[in-house]
C-alpha cells in the first residue's frame, strides 16, 4: 500500500470526533477532550490554523507487518470543517510529509 490523500469538506463534527475516528481507524485508544491538544495540537501552516492528527499503528497482515500511518489537518474555515488526510503505509506518509504541510501551507479555501 502507498499513501493517499483525500482532502474533505464537512458541514459538522467536532474535531474530537474526527480524531477518535482516526484513532479507532488505527486501533489506537480513543482520546478526550482535554487530551486532544496532546494528541492532534493547533498549528499555522502558512495563511491556515489547523489541528494535526499524527498517529500510526502496527497490524498483522497476512505474513507480513503492515504499519499504518494517518497523517491529518482539520481547518475551520467559515462554517466548514476541511479535512485533509494522508494515509497509507508508514514510510510512504513519512517520505510525503513535508509535501502535505506544504500542501497546506498553500490552500486558500472559498
Amino acid at each position: 500500500m502507498d499513501a493517499e490523500v483525500s482532502v474533505v469538506k464537512l458541514a459538522g463534527g467536532t474535531d474530537l470526533q474526527n480524531v477518535n475516528m482516526w484513532n479507532q481507524q488505527l486501533k489506537l485508544p480513543e482520546t478526550t477532550e482535554a487530551g486532544l491538544d496532546k494528541v492532534a495540537p493547533v498549528e499555522s501552516l502558512g495563511a491556515n490554523k489547523a489541528r494535526v492528527f499524527d498517529g500510526s499503528t502496527v497490524d498483522k497482515v497476512i505474513n507480513n507487518t503492515f504499519r499504518g500511518r494517518i497523517l491529518a489537518a482539520i481547518i475551520h474555515h467559515n462554517d466548514s470543517v476541511w479535512i485533509v488526510r494522508l494515509k497509507g503505509e508508514h514510510n510512504h506518509v513519512e517520505m510525503e510529509m513535508a509535501n502535505f504541510r506544504s500542501f497546506i501551507s498553500s490552500l486558500q479555501l472559498p
